[in-house]
């Protein structure tokens, strides 16, 4: 008799225990739940700043990596990069540590001149539409860009900084504008893929004229 008593017991506390762990994983599991759809219902980006532009409308349903537009990063001690697409057969010349010159689409390159550079990297295959409109944040930019070269290799360049000027940048002629450059402008990137020396333009011209090779 108490040989029975004891397995009944037993058995109790077993089945107890047993209990407190499925309620232990049922709490668990809506502890899950409750964070999932709270990270759901907020979007949080891991830097500060604002927004220089939204390509996601309001009631829209996105994705898990859709771009919601671009940022611009607040306190940021790194200057600013430029990305620039180019027709395949041009962008594979161009190799990282070429020289560029980006202008801005709001100044007059012959008047100011334009913000050397240099390519930092350079997309080995060539990018598409979509590719470029998550990086960009603009679809508009993006499609415009597609509907006119394709396929298009992408590059990276930094521009130099220049204390001395009023945009902080260096310029190729005169102290360049007086205005501050921020991200998201668009501008136009032009990149020296070879520098020779006068001699070395004339010579061919000479071998040509005088029929000497």
């Amino acid at each position: 008799m108490a040989t029975e008593r004891k397995k009944l017991e037993q058995q109790n506390l077993e089945d107890s225990s047993k209990r407190e762990n499925q309620i232990q994983q049922v709490k668990y599991d809506l502890a899950q739940l409750s964070k999932q759809y709270n990270d759901n219902q907020a979007i949080k980006s891991p830097y500060s700043g604002c927004f220089l532009n939204i390509t996601a409308s309001k009631g829209s349903v996105i994705d898990k990596g859709f771009s919601l537009g671009v940022i611009q990063r607040q306190s940021s001690s790194d200057s600013l990069s430029t990305v620039a697409y180019f027709p395949v057969g041009q962008g594979k010349k161009i190799k990282p540590g070429m020289k560029i010159y980006v202008t801005p689409d709001t100044v007059r390159r012959e008047k100011f001149g334009s913000i050397i550079g240099t390519v930092s990297e350079v997309s080995p295959f060539p990018i598409t539409q979509q590719g470029a409109t998550k990086l960009i944040g603009n679809s508009t930019i993006a499609e415009n860009l597609a509907s006119k070269v394709r396929p298009v290799i992408e590059i990276h360049g930094k521009l130099q900084a220049d204390s001395s000027t009023p945009s902080g940048y260096a310029w190729s002629s005169s102290q360049g504008p007086s205005l501050t450059v921020t991200s998201g402008t668009t501008v136009t990137v032009q990149v020296t893929i070879e520098e020779q020396t006068p001699i070395t333009l004339v010579l061919p011209i000479l071998r040509q004229l005088s029929g000497i090779y």
